[in-house]
């Protein structure tokens, strides 16, 4: 996972207060799960599959809480995951084997279509509106 998702740039993005309980319960449950959420020093093989299977039963979870200022953002990195998650079990979540194997379909899925500018929205406002999330860099 680290390969995919540090390889989306972090976008500048401006965030508000958390004001509302789906704010703050945003924040812990991105908080509970934000270093499979960067893949920030997650190797592949058994790691990253360890990882994704900690990450996937959370994605609809964060959904479900995220502040409106993050909503459509949130969901396209959510659902980003998913299929980056689909793609990599079908080659034992090992990068290595996926761009030696996979198809130019599910490489340009994962390196063209990766929502850089979205995860980046996501993460800046973490760092500002989460105070107990330390995002990892």
């Amino acid at each position: 996972m680290g390969l995919g998702i540090t390889a989306f740039g972090v976008a500048s993005c401006g965030g508000g207060a958390v004001s509302s309980t789906a704010g703050s319960g945003f924040c812990t449950t991105f908080g509970a799960h934000v270093v499979e959420f960067t893949g920030i020093g997650v190797r592949e093989g058994p790691e990253l599959k360890a990882s994704f299977e900690r990450l996937i039963p959370s994605l609809d979870e964060l959904d479900s809480r995220a502040p409106a200022q993050i909503t459509g953002d949130l969901r396209k990195t959510t659902a980003y995951l998913r299929t980056y998650n689909d793609i990599l079990k079908r080659y034992g979540y090992s990068i290595t084997r996926l761009f030696a194997e996979g198809t130019k379909e599910e490489n340009s899925a994962l390196l063209d279509g990766g929502p850089d500018v979205s995860y980046g929205n996501v993460l800046d406002y973490v760092k500002a509106n989460c105070p107990n999330v330390t995002v990892p860099e």
